[in-house]
């Protein structure tokens, strides 16, 4: 089945390609973060990404890697905030005299990114959204308002 030519004829797919090229393309595709309406739009036709997913399993299952990937990497990004990180950062001055630099200088420095309490919180309720949802007793709240009468009470 991988050796499979897939014809294709308007949009980003201009010519019969086979199965194995197809699925570099789509998995691509899902790593990007594109809809299948907007791989139609890049193939030249309405839904026809659709029909090729169904058309197609292992074209479907190289966009969900894709997609897989890019979640992966969401998730990698999120952890590092939540350990926090240090990285170099390059900056670059000038001094101008009468509108033409006279001197360039290029900084590196450390910049040290603490501990993000936010990120962590997402995380976790990510990960184990009953554990730390915040609501552990799931009592509902009930709220009283009064108004001056009534706290005389």
């Amino acid at each position: 089945m991988a050796n499979e030519i897939v014809k294709w004829r308007d949009g980003h797919i201009n010519r019969a390609i086979s199965l194995d090229k197809m699925l570099n393309l789509f998995e691509d595709y899902g790593a990007e973060g594109l809809t299948t309406a907007e791989i139609s739009t890049r193939m030249g036709s309405k839904n026809v990404a659709s029909r090729i997913l169904t058309k197609f399993p292992a074209l479907k299952a190289a966009y969900q890697r894709g997609i897989d990937g890019r979640t992966i990497d969401g998730e990698a990004a999120l952890l590092k905030r939540v350990k926090g990180f240090s990285t170099t950062v390059k900056s670059v001055s000038r001094k101008v005299v009468n509108g033409s630099v006279v001197e360039e200088f290029e900084k590196e420095e450390e910049v040290y990114f603490p501990p993000d309490v936010g990120a962590l919180r997402l995380f976790l309720k990510g990960r184990e959204n009953s554990r730390y949802s915040g609501d552990e007793d799931k009592v509902v709240g009930i709220t009283i308002n009064l108004d001056k009468t009534d706290s005389a009470l």
